[in-house]
């Protein structure tokens, strides 16, 4: 299984994949498989994401897609609370503000990915890949 570079990422900065599910190694779809079986996982996650009632929560993707090893792979979790208050021009500022707080000035590349290819339907999210060196 190819890697997804930086380069072919770019594509998809504030246009998500339609044509093409980005995939992962066979090991993390595994784990993330196990995990979505579970549904008390994706009902809690809600309740552990936005504990502190925060607008929106940035972490590190416990289930990255197939990525070169030069780039790390975040999810920016909305509050549900916002649903539909978002924009591409909001969430790109509040990655970068995030982004700042964590002393990363890197470029980085966003998109929601289209409704069909979601996994977690009830919170919106951001897929986010910050380019390490």
């Amino acid at each position: 299984m190819k890697k997804y570079s930086w380069n072919f990422l770019q594509q998809f900065n504030f246009n998500p994949p339609r044509d093409i599910i980005l995939e992962r190694t066979k090991q993390i779809q595994n784990k993330y498989d196990l995990y979505k079986k579970n549904p008390l996982n994706i009902l809690k996650l809600s309740q552990k994401l936005f504990i502190n009632n925060d607008l929106f929560v940035l972490v590190k993707n416990k289930f990255p897609y197939n990525i070169s090893p030069n780039i790390d792979h975040y999810v920016l979790f909305i509050n549900p609370k916002l649903k539909n208050k978002f924009n591409y021009a909001i969430i790109y500022k509040v990655v970068k503000y995030k982004f700042k707080l964590l002393c990363m000035y890197k470029p980085f590349i966003i998109f929601e990915n289209i409704p069909e290819n979601r996994s977690i339907k009830d919170i919106t999210h951001y897929q986010v890949f910050i380019l390490k060196y």
